[in-house]
This record gives structure tokens, C-alpha cells and sequence, in this order.
């Protein structure tokens, strides 16, 4: 985090606070410090600012109230200066006076051996974030002891220690290597989930950072699961949320889109997320999409004032997954209007979608 316009220094370090292990991320741009750092049985950040001193760097604790617009309660502050062997010491203390020594040296990443080294976000992590990369491999996590069954299938939940946030990895079930990629992927978005959880270092006290599993199918065929966050993050102005729906063809271990379940129109799509993708969706897709829904569930589509569910835009890019209905599909509301969000009748029943599902495409459901 940059937080000036003079060029940062950027120190990656671990070491003890006391007797306990920490990882540092220290931050001196111009007069300015920041120290983030995380204990190695929580992983969740902790940060202080504060200025560059001549005999090293002073930084505090302190929470922005949005509420009076002023900084408060310096609950802890560090203290450290760099020794000519580019380690650093210093002293955390408490606002009771409560002292700890600090010893740290610089970490470099290549020598940490990643158990999941080659999945997407770990590599970016490594290649820009070294400090995620860090946390990530040392994610508090536990796994359930027993597995759920399925039908065919088995499963168990990954769970960041201490905290709500957990996604399912397949144990039984599927071929070897089926099984291998799809739980790579879960395992992907699993240590997103968590590292995201982790920095969100709240106002006050702990992360403010709700999660939860809000759908999961899963049979031979398909695996959907659609996940929620509720947050309030240190530094931001008002609480936050998001979804995050994953959704994989059991047969061919990739991710599914959309107009793999309704192809709707014959124009190929673009590169999602692309400027052209958007004007497509715009265009061709969310009308298309509209007059399905306008078919299927016409008194809920009808105008309404305060949730106008007929506008073409709120359908450009929906949240969508699979549940034992159909396909369940979400227009996106600004945040002002949330509540119009996740209607419970927007689904498209497995009859529907068996007619409108994309022919190039060996999907199987029920």
C-alpha cells in the first residue's frame, strides 16, 4: 500500500513478537510508516501507522471513526529500528504499558515450498503480493474429520480456524484426476476466500466479516455453490458485501458460464469481461434473457416502482448457480436498492433450462 506519492520501501519480515511468531509487512515512504503484520495462529492483519524517526520507525495502532471523523484508540504501538545486517528490533507495547521485544529479518519468498504452489492465485500472489503468498501458506486451517455423503459423492469442508469461512473439497466419487482438478479449484477459491477474511482488519477489534454458504448442489453431474460476504473493513467508509457463485461440470472439470445453461442467442460470446462481452450481454443476451423471464414469471416482472425488474441492465451480468429448482438467476441492484436483490421466484425450472442449454456443450441435468 502506497501511502504517499514518494517511492515506498517495501520490507517483507518474520520473526517473534514476544514468544509468538509474526509475519511483518513494513512500509517507509518519505516520513511516513506502516507496519501490517499477522500472528501465525490467526493470519489476520493488524495494522499501525506512523512516521520514520532518525533512529528508525514509530507507529500506532488507530482507528478511524467515520462516525465523529477523528482517529482513535491507539491500543497498541511498535517501535523498531534496522540493524546493519538489514535485520530489525524493537519493542511492541500495549496502551497498559505491557512490553514485548521484537526481532525480525527479511523473508524471502523462494525459499518457502508451497504445498499448492501451481494453483492461479498462489502464483499471482508470489509474483505481486509476497506478503499473501506468506499468509497463505500459513493459513490456520482445519478439515472435518468425517465426510458428508452425496449420493455417490463424498465431501468434506476446509475451515479457516476460528471463523465461518470453510468451502467443501471432494473425497470420493469422481476419477482420480477429475477429483484432483476440481478440488484444485475449490481449494483456489478457498484461499481466496480466506486471505480476503484475514486482511480485512476491522475498525475495531476483530474482522466485522460475515460469510456464508447460501446454496450447494452437488450431484454427479454438477457441483454449485454460492457463497456470501457481509463486511466492514478498516479504512472503509461503510459496511460491504458480495457473492461469489461457483459452478463445475463434473464431467469435464471446468467452470460453467452462463450461456452454457441458456444459450440464448447464436452470436458467439466474447472474451468475458471484455468491453465487447459487456455490449454483447447489453445487447443480445439480457433481452433475450428478460422475455424468458417476462414468460416464465410474469406477475413478478410486471413494473414495479421500487424494484423494476424489467430493466435490460440489471441482467447484463447476474448472479446465478444451481440449486434443486433450476437455475436460479439474481438481477444485480445498485447498492441503494439491494433489498430488490435475490428475489426468491427468479429461477428457471431443469425443463426449461434442458431446452435452452447450449447444444455443443454435454451438460447433464435432471
Amino acid at each position: 500500500m502506497t501511502i504517499n506519492t514518494v517511492k515506498a520501501q517495501d520490507y517483507l519480515l518474520k520473526g517473534t513478537l514476544g514468544r509468538s511468531t509474526v509475519v511483518v509487512d513494513l512500509i517507509v515512504s518519505g516520513g511516513d510508516a506502516e507496519v501490517t503484520y499477522f500472528y501465525s495462529t490467526t493470519c489476520t492483519d493488524i495494522t499501525l501507522r506512523g512516521l520514520k524517526t532518525s533512529g528508525g520507525i514509530a507507529v500506532y495502532a488507530t482507528h478511524r471513526s467515520f462516525l465523529v471523523g477523528k482517529n482513535y484508540d491507539t491500543s497498541e504501538s511498535i517501535i523498531l529500528k534496522q540493524n546493519p545486517d538489514k535485520s530489525w528490533t524493537g519493542t511492541w507495547a500495549d496502551k497498559k504499558g505491557k512490553k514485548q521485544p521484537m526481532l525480525l529479518a527479511p523473508l524471502d519468498v523462494a525459499t518457502i515450498k508451497h504445498p499448492f504452489a501451481d494453483l492461479p492465485v498462489v502464483r499471482q500472489f508470489k509474483a505481486t503480493e509476497p506478503y499473501e503468498f506468506v499468509r497463505s501458506y500459513m493459513l490456520p486451517v482445519d478439515r472435518d474429520a468425517n465426510p458428508t455423503n452425496k449420493g455417490k459423492l463424498k465431501f468434506k469442508y476446509i475451515k479457516l480456524r476460528g471463523t465461518s469461512v470453510k468451502l467443501l473439497f471432494l473425497t470420493e466419487g469422481l476419477e482420480s484426476a477429475m477429483m484432483a482438478k476440481v478440488n484444485n479449484m475449490m481449494i483456489n477459491k478457498f484461499i481466496e476466500f480466506a486471505c480476503s477474511y484475514c486482511s480485512c482488519a476491522a475498525n475495531i477489534g476483530a474482522p466485522s466479516y460475515e460469510y456464508n454458504i447460501e446454496n450447494l448442489y452437488l450431484s454427479e453431474n454438477i457441483l454449485s455453490v454460492y457463497v456470501t460476504f457481509q463486511y466492514f473493513c478498516k479504512g472503509e467508509p461503510h459496511a460491504d458485501g458480495g457473492e461469489e457463485p461457483i459452478n463445475i461440470d463434473l464431467k469435464t472439470g471446468e467452470e460453467l458460464e452462463l450461456e452454457d445453461l441458456l444459450y440464448l442467442s447464436k452470436v458467439a460470446v466474447p472474451e468475458p469481461g471484455s468491453a465487447k462481452w459487456f455490449a454483447y450481454r447489453e445487447k443480445v443476451y439480457a433481452p433475450q434473457l428478460v422475455a424468458l423471464l417476462q414468460g416464465l414469471h410474469p406477475k413478478q416482472m410486471a413494473y414495479k416502482e421500487d424494484c423494476n425488474y424489467n430493466g435490460v441492465k440489471l441482467w447484463v451480468n447476474p448472479e446465478w448457480y444451481i440449486n434443486d429448482k433450476g437455475l436460479y438467476i439474481s438481477p444485480v441492484f445498485p447498492r441503494e436498492i439491494a433489498p430488490c436483490r435475490n428475489p426468491e421466484w427468479s429461477f428457471v425450472p431443469f425443463k426449461v433450462v434442458n431446452e435452452r442449454k447450449n447444444p455443443g456443450k454435454k451438460i447433464v441435468l435432471p
